[in-house]
């Protein structure tokens, strides 16, 4: 069977965020449309993890979470930010 590794690093605060908590869903769905997969264990505390953090990002950002997303964005996707590569050419 083949394994998927993640290798980053999230800090709890950042997916707090609402843009952030998004946007890392969407890279698990995606993920799964290429065909990464996780052990059961895995996936249960990851749906565990977005269950629990919901109800802290449902709801409006406030100006620090928007300097977050701003700071996040100049940080390239590879590093765990939420830049693209494109923006490091």
């Amino acid at each position: 069977m083949e394994r998927f590794v993640y290798d980053g690093w999230d800090d709890i605060p950042d997916l707090l965020v609402p843009t952030v908590f998004i946007s890392k869903v969407m890279a698990v769905i995606n993920g799964y449309a290429t065909g990464d997969r996780y052990e059961p264990d895995a996936l249960d505390k990851m749906k565990r993890l977005i269950l629990a953090a919901f109800p802290h990002v449902s709801r409006n950002l406030t100006v620090d979470e928007e300097r977050t997303i701003e700071r996040l964005q100049c940080i390239p996707s590879y590093l765990g930010g939420m830049g693209s590569i494109a923006d490091d050419a």
